[in-house]
């Protein structure tokens, strides 16, 4: 009986670790300006959400005016193109309202606020506030295997007053690359639960036939 335990707690363990390697689809929000906003796995697309834009200066302004994305350390799937690009000003209805594209293709790292201008700038009619988002999905990268969240994609925007001479208000966010170490289940963890179901099967067998 001793052994029929200690082989059903084996059996759950390993079946534990085999569980413990399942894929995870990476997505976070911040609140903190500049911190990485999402996480992406380059092997298959990842929607991202940008939120968090709290600077003051951000959130009394009423002017809209940039939106674009650049790359950073990532060394190849060039050209990645960014799809279903939406924003939304009151963190929850996402419109594309004088947006040029709801696409962007990134053609080689770059650097924030040196890529193409996406929108048409426009005045909100009242400020901003922080429940501004930005949405999009990043596709596959093909050929690129981050280990260390190294590689990036990220979004600039920036807004500014309607009237004054005030300077205008940036942020960025990222959005790391990064394939989990537990991504992929290793052949160890699953012959080892194999086996301690096995084992545990034929302790129960010859405990029938003894009993």
């Amino acid at each position: 009986m001793k052994s029929l335990f200690l082989a059903s707690a084996f059996a759950t363990a390993a079946a534990s670790a085999v569980l413990a390697t399942s894929p995870a689809q990476a997505a976070c929000t911040t609140s903190v300006a500049g911190n990485n906003c999402a996480l992406f796995d380059p092997s298959s697309p990842s929607n991202a959400v940008y939120s968090g834009y709290t600077d003051a200066g951000w959130a009394t302004n009423d002017r809209l005016t940039d939106i674009s994305f650049y790359s950073t350390s990532v060394t190849s799937g060039f050209p990645i193109t960014l799809t279903n690009i939406a924003y939304s000003l009151d963190g929850t209805t996402f419109v594309t309202t004088n947006l040029s594209s709801t696409s962007y293709t990134i053609a080689a790292n770059g650097a924030p606020g040196t890529g193409t201008n996406l929108l048409t700038a426009f005045n909100i009619g009242s400020p901003i506030g922080s429940n501004f988002k930005l949405r999009f999905t990043i596709p596959s990268v093909v050929g690129f295997v981050p280990t260390d969240g190294s590689g990036s994609i990220g979004a600039f925007v920036r807004n500014q007053q309607s009237s004054g001479p005030v300077l205008p208000q940036t942020q960025t966010r990222d959005s790391s690359a990064f394939y989990s170490p537990t991504k992929t289940p290793s052949p160890l963890p699953l012959i080892g639960a194999g086996a301690a179901f096995g084992f545990s099967r034929k302790l129960r067998r010859r405990i029938s036939m003894t009993a």
